[in-house]
C-alpha cells in the first residue's frame, strides 16, 4: 500500500511541468484573443510585406535593412504558407517567440533556485504588461527576446556543467537573436562580459568558453549561405556590410550619420518608462500638507496612460535585487548581472561613433528595446519571494506568507489591466481602418483603391490580394486624376 501511494504523490518537478503546462496554454489562449497583427509599434508593417513576398517566392535582402532580419521576416512567411495571409498569421512568429521565452524563463529559475521559483518567473514574464502588449504584434523584439532568453539558458547551462555543447548553443543563439534585428547583437555582449568575469574567477577555461565562438562562426557560415542565395550580384556578406557599413543608421564607426542623431537618445527616458507612477512625490505631498487619505492617493498613483508600458515590475526588481544583494542570495547574480550590462548598454551604448570630427551618438531608446533584459527582471523578482516565502520564521509565516501572496497578485492584477488597456487603446486606433478593409474585401477586384503612407496596412489586413488594385494617391498630381468608381482612404 506504501508503495502504491509513492507512485500517486507528484514531485516537486513534476508539478512545476505541469503548471507550466497551464500557464503556456492560459498565455497561448489569451494571445489569442487580444492578437493584434501589424501595429503602429515597429516596423510590423515592412515585415508582413516582406514575409508575403518571401511566401511568394521573391525575398531579396540587398538594400533593405528590414529583409536583412531573416529570422523575424521568414518565419512570419512561413506562418502565412501553413496559415494563409492574415491578422493572426502575421502575430503567429510572436506569440510562439512569446511562449517559448515563458518556457525558457521557467528553466532558468528553475536552474538558479528551484521548479517554484521558475513557475513564478514564468508568470510574472506572462502578465508583463510590456511584453503582452509587444507579442501579439508583428515585432523583432519578441523572437529576439526569445533567443536572448534561450542563449543565457545555454551560457547558464554550459558554465554550471561545463558543457560544450551548451556553449556551442550559446553562440548559435546569440548570432539568432542578432538576425531578428541588429539589437539583439546585445546579448552577445553581456554574454562575453560574463564569460570575462568567469573566466578572471578562474570558474571557466578560455579552451572551453571558444566553443561560444563556434557556435557563432557555424551560424554565420549558414547567414552567408542564405545571403548569397538571395541576393543579386550574390553578396555572402550583406548582413556584415550593410548594418555596419556606413548606412546611416546601424553602422558603428563612420562619417555623420543624421539617423541615429534623430532617434531618441533621452537618458531620463528608461528610467521614465519604467518608473511610471509619481509615488514618492505623491505621497511626500501629502505629508507635507498633513493629509493621509490611502484611497484618495491610489487614486492619484494608479493612473493608465499611453506612456505606460511597464506597470509596477520594476519598482518591484528594485526592491527584489536590494533584499537579494543584502541576504547575499548568490543564486540571483546571474539575472542581476544580466540586467546590469543590458540596461547599460541600452542606456549609454553607442549606435554610431564619428571619428573625425569625433561624435558619440547613443543607442536609440524604445521601449521594446527592454524585453531582452524583462526575463532576467520576471527571475529576480521571482527568487526574491522565493527566498522570502522559505526563510521566513515559523512564528512569522502567518503574516509572510499572506503578505508574500499579495504582493505577488498586486503585481499580476496590474500588470493585466495595464496591458488590456494598451489591447484596447490599439483596438479603438485601428478599429476604423480594418471596417474600411472589411467593406473593401466585399468588393470586386476590380476596384481600384487609392490610399498614403498612414493607411497602408489596408494592404495586409486585405491579405494583398490582387495588388493591383492598390494604388498611392501620393502618386496623383490632382483629383482628377482619380479612377471613377475608385475608394480613397
Amino acid at each position: 500500500m506504501g508503495r502504491e501511494g509513492s507512485h500517486l504523490e507528484m514531485s516537486p518537478r513534476r508539478i512545476g511541468y505541469f503548471l507550466l503546462l497551464a500557464l503556456v496554454l492560459y498565455d497561448f489562449a489569451f494571445s489569442i484573443i487580444y492578437v493584434s497583427g501589424p501595429a503602429y509599434y515597429g516596423d510590423d508593417l515592412a515585415y508582413a510585406e516582406l514575409a508575403y513576398g518571401a511566401r511568394q517566392g521573391s525575398f531579396v535582402q540587398e538594400g533593405n535593412a528590414m529583409a536583412l532580419r531573416v529570422l523575424t521576416v521568414l518565419p512570419i512567411a512561413f506562418f502565412f504558407v501553413i496559415m494563409g495571409v492574415g491578422l493572426l498569421s502575421s502575430a503567429m512568429w510572436g506569440l510562439v517567440s512569446f511562449l517559448l521565452t515563458v518556457v525558457t524563463t521557467f528553466f532558468i529559475a528553475k536552474e538558479l533556485y528551484n521548479e517554484y521559483a521558475g513557475l513564478l518567473a514564468a508568470t510574472l514574464l506572462s502578465f508583463s504588461p510590456l511584453v503582452l502588449i509587444h507579442s501579439t504584434t508583428v515585432s523583432s523584439d519578441v523572437p529576439m527576446m526569445m533567443f536572448t532568453s534561450l542563449a543565457m539558458l545555454s551560457l547558464l547551462y554550459g558554465t554550471r556543467r561545463n558543457s560544450r555543447k551548451w556553449y556551442f548553443a550559446c553562440g548559435m543563439t546569440i548570432y539568432a537573436a542578432a538576425l531578428t534585428t541588429p539589437e539583439g547583437g546585445l546579448v552577445g555582449i553581456i554574454a562575453f562580459a560574463y564569460l570575462v568575469v568567469e573566466t578572471a574567477r578562474k570558474r571557466m577555461t578560455i579552451r572551453r568558453s571558444m566553443y561560444v565562438l563556434y557556435g557563432l562562426l557555424l551560424m554565420f557560415a549558414l547567414s552567408c549561405v542564405l545571403n548569397y542565395l538571395t541576393t543579386t550580384p550574390h553578396d555572402p556578406f550583406v548582413t556584415l556590410s550593410y548594418t555596419l557599413g556606413n548606412n546611416g543608421y546601424y553602422s558603428p564607426i563612420g562619417p555623420n550619420a543624421p539617423l541615429a542623431n534623430a532617434f531618441n537618445q533621452n537618458l531620463g527616458y528608461y528610467p521614465a518608462l519604467m518608473f511610471p507612477y509619481s509615488l514618492i512625490g505623491i505621497i511626500w505631498q501629502d505629508l507635507r500638507a498633513g493629509v493621509f487619505n490611502p484611497i484618495a492617493m491610489w487614486q492619484r498613483v494608479y493612473v493608465l496612460n499611453s506612456s505606460n508600458h511597464a506597470g509596477f515590475i520594476f519598482y518591484f526588481f528594485v526592491a527584489a535585487a536590494a533584499y537579494l544583494v543584502l541576504t547575499r542570495e548568490r543564486r540571483a547574480y546571474f539575472t542581476m548581472f544580466w540586467f546590469a550590462i543590458g540596461f547599460l548598454y541600452l542606456e549609454f551604448g553607442p549606435q554610431h561613433i564619428v571619428l573625425s570630427p569625433f561624435s558619440y551618438y547613443m543607442v536609440g531608446k524604445l521601449d521594446r528595446y527592454l524585453l531582452p533584459i524583462m526575463p532576467a527582471v520576471a527571475i529576480t523578482v521571482s527568487i526574491a519571494l522565493a527566498r522570502a516565502w522559505n526563510s521566513a520564521k515559523a512564528s512569522a509565516r502567518q503574516l509572510v506568507y499572506p503578505f508574500l501572496a499579495v504582493l505577488f497578485l498586486f503585481l499580476l492584477l496590474t500588470g493585466l489591466q495595464t496591458a488590456q488597456w494598451s489591447f484596447e487603446l490599439l483596438a479603438n486606433e485601428r478599429y476604423g481602418l480594418l471596417s474600411v478593409s472589411n467593406y473593401l474585401m466585399a468588393l470586386p477586384n476590380s476596384t481600384r483603391i487609392y490610399y498614403s503612407a498612414i493607411s497602408n496596412a489596408v494592404v495586409e489586413y486585405m491579405g494583398y490580394e490582387n495588388l493591383t488594385r492598390f494604388l498611392q494617391y501620393g502618386d496623383l498630381s490632382n483629383c482628377h486624376e482619380l479612377l471613377n468608381n475608385s475608394y480613397v482612404i
